[in-house]
């Protein structure tokens, strides 16, 4: 059937693109429940940005593969017409990084789902970055109770010890 071929053709691409989006749900979902909570709450001991750094590196390696993909099969039907042979190049190029993506989307001065893809792949690159700004520590003020804290009030070179000029005072402490 036309399905299972479509299926049979594409299953890797589609499977990255899942992959991708479940990355993006999971860093969604984890900044849902960590929201207005203390850091110390995560499992493992591993801190939000890492997991955040971890999933975002996971739904862009997957993306940029998709559409990698996509910008060669894009290659094959634009040459359907009569082409220059310095299109085949341009499309190769945009299928292999974001240098090569910025000249596509130039050459088809964003008119074509070819230079989507070369726009995706040249935005991936500044994904990460953005994705690390998610997370904002707010500073907050928190009594944890009383201490005390020795001051020195004169300074001897060791060789006499007076505990008449030393004494204790009693601060409150705040985080």
């Amino acid at each position: 059937s036309r399905f299972m071929t479509f299926f049979f053709n594409w299953w890797l691409c589609i499977l990255s693109i899942l992959v991708s989006l479940v990355s993006i749900a999971i860093i969604t979902i984890l900044l849902f429940f960590i929201n207005n909570r203390t850091i110390s709450t995560l499992p493992l001991n591993i801190a939000l940005n890492t997991y955040i750094s971890f999933f975002a590196t996971i739904s862009k390696a997957s993306m940029v593969f998709a559409v990698a993909e996509s910008i060669s099969q894009l290659k094959w039907l634009w040459f359907r017409k009569p082409r220059t042979l310095h299109d085949i190049e341009i499309f190769d190029d945009a299928s292999r990084g974001p240098m090569g993506a910025l000249r596509l989307v130039f050459k088809m001065q964003a008119r074509r789902l070819a230079a989507v893809g070369g726009l995706v792949t040249v935005l991936s690159v500044v994904m990460e970055p953005f994705t690390q700004q998610v997370v904002a520590y707010r500073q907050r003020e928190v009594v944890v109770g009383r201490a005390n804290v020795g001051r020195a009030l004169a300074y001897d070179a060791g060789l006499s010890l007076d505990t008449r000029k030393c004494f204790r005072i009693s601060i409150k402490l705040q985080s």
